[in-house]
């Protein structure tokens, strides 16, 4: 399948860091790019497309990836720390042992997607799709999950002690060793919840 990014927008991503981050990289089309361990930190990235692209162990921290397009997006191992990704698509991305701490991804897309083992502490998620995401081992302490839509999602292992789940939708996930002490579960929509939420939030059924 070939290369779609725009030669010129690859070049800049890749020379962000020497440049100074000063480029804005918001719009860039970068469909595919390797931008493997790149550094971007802080990089104004904004409904940029970076569909499929390769940004295993990149640092992305604090960028602006506002409305972004990720699909399919390989990110493990990635730094994310307190980046935006309001809005974004990650769709089917992989963020397997990925760092989201403190990012924001309410309204986020990221159904599909592979966060095993994802660290996503203080995390934003209100209103985020999390359909049939792979969140197992991931940890979301105090993570903030209000309203978000958790539709067969797979929480084995997960750490969700004291995250805020008020008013999210709750159907059919996985919660086998799921950790919620603490957690926040006031107007959840549950459907197919196999345990006691009450007595998980109570550290009962450790």
């Amino acid at each position: 399948m070939p290369e779609i990014y725009n030669q010129s927008d690859l070049l800049r991503a890749r020379q962000f860091a020497a440049r100074g981050r000063q480029d804005s990289l918001s719009g860039a089309q970068l469909t595919r790019a390797d931008l493997r361990r790149v550094d971007l930190a802080g990089a104004n990235l904004s409904v940029a497309t970076l569909r499929d692209a390769q940004l295993n162990e990149a640092d992305l921290t604090k960028a602006n990836l506002r409305g972004a397009d990720l699909r399919g997006a390989d990110l493990r191992g990635a730094q994310i720390e307190g980046a935006c990704l309001e809005g974004a698509l990650l769709t089917g991305a992989k963020l397997a042992e990925a760092d989201l701490s403190g990012a924001d991804l309410s309204g986020a897309h990221l159904a599909e997607a592979d966060a095993t083992r994802a660290r996503l502490d203080g995390a934003l998620l209100a209103g985020a799709t999390l359909h049939q995401t792979n969140l197992t081992h991931a940890s979301l302490v105090e993570a903030d999950l209000r309203e978000a839509k958790l539709l067969w999602t797979n929480l084995r292992d997960a750490d969700l002690s004291h995250a805020d789940l008020r008013g999210a939708t709750l159907w059919w996930p996985t919660l086998d060793g799921a950790k919620l002490t603490g957690a926040q579960i006031e107007g959840v929509e549950r459907v197919g919840v196999g345990v006691d939420l009450l007595a998980l939030t109570q550290g009962e059924l450790q």
